[in-house]
């Protein structure tokens, strides 16, 4: 949306996002899960669940004392509605150069990332923001894997709102 409408796009915040990630970064992540990552992100057995989360969690592990038919009623409801479209948007994810065209942006922009990022590790922040140009920053969130919102929801919510409403400074949280 940024690159299509930049005159109503004041700034962007991306946070630990795979965009722009090579083919060969792609299919290395892939060989190291060493599963069907399309039933990894639209999990059918209890265990792939259980792998998803942690694979995105550092800290904790969220469903470490739910039951397994909790898990099922959960996935139950997640795959009840829109299945279909659920598998093409991660196939078209996981699909060649979806990312080759991606813009050099011209607003300011904040990527957020936690630094024990498992599913797109720090590496690919740093690349990120080489790609989105100038006027990008990084601020790398310590001790937090992928999901950030669940493991550190203060400290993302604190850099998001200081970047959004303008702060002249940018609280790092390292």
């Amino acid at each position: 949306m940024a690159g299509i409408y930049p005159d109503l796009v004041e700034k962007v915040v991306i946070v630990s996002s795979g965009i722009g990630c090579t083919e060969e970064q792609k299919g290395k992540h892939l060989r190291k899960i060493r599963r069907n990552v399309l039933e990894l992100l639209l999990p059918e057995k209890t265990d792939d669940l259980r792998l998803l989360v942690n694979l995105s969690m550092y800290k904790y592990d969220p469903l470490k004392w739910v039951p397994d038919f909790i898990l099922r009623q959960f996935m139950d409801v997640m795959h009840k509605n829109f299945k279909k479209e659920k598998q093409e948007l991660v196939e078209h994810l996981l699909s060649k150069n979806v990312d080759s065209d991606l813009p050099i942006l011209t607003q300011e922009t904040l990527l957020i990332w936690g630094d024990q990022d498992y599913v797109f590790p720090l590496s690919m922040a740093h690349q990120l923001q080489r790609r989105l140009g100038p006027k990008s920053k990084l601020e790398i969130i310590k001790d937090t894997g992928h999901a950030a919102n669940l493991e550190s929801p203060d400290s993302l919510n604190d850099l998001i709102k200081s970047f959004v409403l303008g702060s002249s400074e940018v609280r790092s949280v390292k």
